[in-house]
């Protein structure tokens, strides 16, 4: 199933950067390309299948505007969360009320977008991207509810995602917009956490996936 999710994240990656190629190339010509520039705070709200209850994180990004419509958009964010008690993954309850593990995390990230109202006020638009997120996890100590002490480790991971967003900018003046961003979010891979006290095998937990939202102010020019 890892195998399988990989493959299928790298040829959605490849499907992504191959469009992007071809919008570039076909719009190369076109006069008076837009440039932007901007900055985000971000906050995601993980899945029933994820341990992440909320991931927080801002960043920066630029635009390109191939067309009036059709722009091109490459991020760079960092995210804070907590891995959420993932004693319990090995069938064990933690002996406090919560055991939960420091998390950070950046990706670099690549979007298509298409907006539907180019110039106006109100310019609403979809998108989407795919990148290369990384994850690292602190170790975590403690007890369970028997009193047998752990000692967890969570290997960092280096996974790929893909993003699918639907916003909106206000332009408030000619070159300065702010904007509001609604967002799914979903990675393609699984922590690996070892007790080293137990030297238990290694139990998966699945690394994020879960919808957004975006703030962020973007400079035209």
């Amino acid at each position: 199933m890892k195998e399988a999710n990989y493959k299928l994240s790298r040829g959605l990656v490849m499907v992504a950067a191959a469009f992007l190629a071809v919008v570039f190339f076909a719009s190369a010509s076109q006069a008076m390309p837009r440039w932007g520039l901007g900055g985000n705070y971000q906050t995601y709200f993980g899945d029933s299948d994820s341990r992440v209850d909320e991931m927080t994180g801002y960043g920066g990004f630029f635009r390109f505007f191939h067309t009036k419509h059709i722009a091109q958009r490459v991020s760079v964010d960092i995210f804070e969360f907590e891995l959420e008690n993932p004693i319990e993954a090995m069938g064990r309850t933690p002996g406090s009320a919560e055991a939960n593990a420091d998390a950070s995390g950046y990706r670099i990230h690549f979007e298509l977008e298409y907006h539907f109202m180019p110039g106006r006020f109100f310019q609403p638009y979809v998108g989407f991207g795919g990148g290369y997120y990384n994850f690292d996890v602190g170790d975590i100590r403690g007890a369970d509810t028997d009193g047998v002490a752990y000692d967890l480790k969570i290997r960092t991971a280096d996974v790929v995602g893909v993003a699918f967003v639907l916003g909106a900018d206000l332009r408030i003046i000619e070159n300065l917009a702010i904007g509001v961003v609604g967002t799914y979010l979903h990675t393609f891979d699984e922590f690996e956490v070892q007790d080293r006290l137990a030297g238990e095998d290694k139990v998966k937990i699945d690394t994020f996936s879960g919808p957004g939202v975006v703030a962020q102010l973007t400079f035209r020019f």
